[in-house]
């Protein structure tokens, strides 16, 4: 009776959270809309599909490698957060460095237009906050605590709209010269304020867990390695997706793109081959 009861409250805190999200996320849209005018929407439109897949890079299935095994109880939980969060940390800090020195390099050959070498340093940072936000998001959902994660995801929203709402109603767009890049930068606040919220919950909750002391680092690597053919399809598509705003890019993303995406989806439906990929 208790754990369903304890699977209704979850249910019902995530479809709360996400309600209020996509509420919150149409209202900052439209705040967007106005802030930015059609060229720097454009601007805004073309840098995020480049963000989502670092992102997917940067995370690499990790959270829900630690969701599955804290649920699963395979190894003790700090040990396991700790490898998790090393490991976010050895991919995202050198994916960032790569990202702000090859910033100009890549505003000319994806976007051929140097306006986007700021946006691109400026979303940069946002990839360690994204990690271990998720990581600590994957902790929450493997012992079944979704309060802080929906807590999480809906104030990082609020925070953006707060933000966006005090600079047309009380400063002013004009105020700013560049306003895609304050847009952009609101993406790493709103992560930060998210990992601010679930990183406090995490020490409160900070307490002797159960756990099966085990090899966690290869316990660990088993769910990430079958994770890796799905990811590297996702960043691949929205590479892509990018790629449709750009003229210049579509024949050859059509023509490439699709055939790796087809191989990797073909890994991902071969099990025996994940571990090919290590």
């Amino acid at each position: 009776m208790r754990k369903k009861r304890s699977l209704w409250w979850g249910t019902l805190t995530l479809t709360g959270a996400a309600v209020a999200s996509r509420g919150l996320g149409l209202v900052y849209r439209m705040l967007l809309a106005r802030f930015l005018g059609a060229e720097g929407l454009g601007f805004f439109q073309m840098i995020f599909p480049f963000y989502v897949a670092l992102v997917t890079l940067a995370v690499a299935g990790t959270p829900v490698a630690v969701s599955q095994l804290i649920a699963e109880e395979h190894t003790n939980p700090r040990r396991l957060m700790r490898l998790a969060l090393i490991i976010v940390t050895v991919v995202s800090v050198p994916l960032i460095g790569l990202v702000i020195m090859l910033a100009k390099p890549l505003a000319v050959m994806l976007y051929h237009d140097p306006r986007f070498i700021p946006l691109i340093i400026t979303i940069a940072p946002a990839l360690i906050a994204v990690g271990f936000s998720a990581v600590l998001r994957g902790y929450f959902v493997g012992i079944q605590q979704l309060t802080y994660p929906a807590l999480s995801q809906v104030s990082e929203q609020l925070s953006r709209v707060v933000i966006l709402y005090t600079i047309l109603n009380f400063i002013g767009r004009h105020a700013f010269h560049n306003a895609p890049l304050v847009a952009v930068a609101l993406i790493p606040i709103g992560e930060g304020v998210s990992l601010v919220i679930l990183a406090l919950a995490y020490v409160r909750s900070y307490a002797p867990l159960a756990g099966v002391m085990s090899h966690t680092s290869k316990i660990l690597l088993r769910p990430l390695a079958s994770s890796i053919p799905v990811l590297l399809t996702l960043a691949l598509w929205h590479i892509w997706g990018m790629g449709r705003h750009l003229p210049q890019a579509e024949s050859l993303m059509g023509s490439i793109g699709l055939t790796i995406l087809a191989y990797l989806l073909s890994l991902r439906l071969t099990g025996p081959t994940h571990h090919r990929l290590l």
